[in-house]
């Protein structure tokens, strides 16, 4: 099944998960800016992120896996401690639910597992997907009917990939894969402004 396929250095995914019987995984803003922390500080090693959004009991990543070579440059371009060693991708996501779950748990009192296993991942293998999946994750907090207008959704990377400032996610490749920033913006709102969201729609 898809979502048992391995990671594989080089390779992008669309990361998906939620909360055990739906619930809630994030309460308050604190807790979607606590992930996001902890997003950087395990996958940054391991993966680029190009785009993100978290709704209150899931969330979706497009991500590539880095190389090794990818890996060392992080380790040394960062100045992290010790020799550099390679890290396994899968891993580094158990590490990063797993610090989530912990302090959520402590923070609201909580026990047992918060987040669904495996955690869902599908392999990017097309252009056409590529771009409909960036699509589909911005325009997520539209079709579980969060907000009718997802421009300026406080926990997804559209307007950050826009401005160019978030230190989370890869802004130049997106924006780069649409042929620039006016483009960008143009395709999202033509999708939303025709209302043809459904046919974006991908796996949840």
């Amino acid at each position: 099944m898809q979502y048992l396929l391995p990671l594989e250095i080089g390779n992008y995914y669309h990361i998906y998960n939620r909360g055990v019987g739906k619930q809630l995984i994030f309460r308050n803003s604190e807790n979607y800016q606590y992930f996001l922390q902890k997003a950087k500080k395990y996958l940054h090693p391991i993966a680029e992120i190009f785009t993100y959004c978290l709704i209150p009991n899931h969330f979706h990543f497009f991500i590539k896996i880095k190389t090794i070579e990818e890996q060392n440059q992080h380790h040394f371009r960062n100045n992290l401690k010790g020799d550099f060693r390679e890290l396994d991708a899968s891993k580094q996501f158990s590490h990063f639910f797993n610090a989530y779950a912990q302090a959520f748990n402590k923070s609201f009192e909580r026990k047992g597992s918060l987040f669904e296993r495996p955690f869902k991942r599908i392999k990017v293998e097309n252009d056409e997907y590529i771009t409909r999946l960036i699509y589909y994750i911005h325009s997520n907090p539209i079709k579980h009917r969060i907000t009718n207008n997802f421009y300026n959704y406080s926990y997804s990377s559209y307007s950050q990939i826009i401005e160019g400032m978030n230190d989370i996610v890869n802004s130049d490749f997106v924006i780069d894969w649409f042929s620039g920033e006016k483009e960008f913006e143009l395709f999202h709102k033509e999708i939303h402004n025709l209302r043809i969201i459904e046919k974006y729609y991908l796996e949840d």
